[in-house]
């Protein structure tokens, strides 16, 4: 199996970015919740860092795309936000343009406009957490 260095170094300059923004998602995550195998390594830091803010990836939206894709690339554009939320908050959307009462490049524009609107609650409860530091 390869390691991640090596894996890493095999992508291409996009998904580099990507996987690093990925693993400082997935190190934030370790460090508010205080487990995994990095919580050793996070214990001895004298002072809390810093909260970093995971930035949403950089997935373009295609030309041509369905309603169900388009939920899978802003599920992987923001992999830091609760599917749960997500869900929730685009149910009624997505199944409005499946059963063709909306029209589909409308209710992706409402998609995003939803996911990013989830993502600045996100980095907004995220900065409050800091500023309680």
């Amino acid at each position: 199996m390869a390691t991640l260095d090596e894996i890493f170094q095999a992508l291409s300059p996009q998904d580099q970015h990507n996987l690093t923004a990925f693993a400082q998602f997935l190190l934030l995550r370790a460090k508010q919740a205080g487990l995994g195998a990095g919580e050793a390594f996070l214990s001895q830091s004298p002072e809390p860092d810093p909260i970093i803010i995971p930035e949403p990836l950089d997935l373009p939206r295609p030309d041509e795309e369905t309603i169900i894709i388009a939920v899978r690339r802003l599920r992987a554009t923001y992999p830091m936000l609760d599917q749960r939320i997500l869900f929730d908050r685009s149910a009624d959307v997505v199944s409005n343009a499946m059963m063709g009462l909306r029209d589909t490049v409308e209710s992706i524009d409402q998609l995003e406009a939803i996911f990013e609107a989830i993502y600045q609650d996100f980095v907004s409860q995220l900065q409050a957490e800091d500023s309680r530091k």
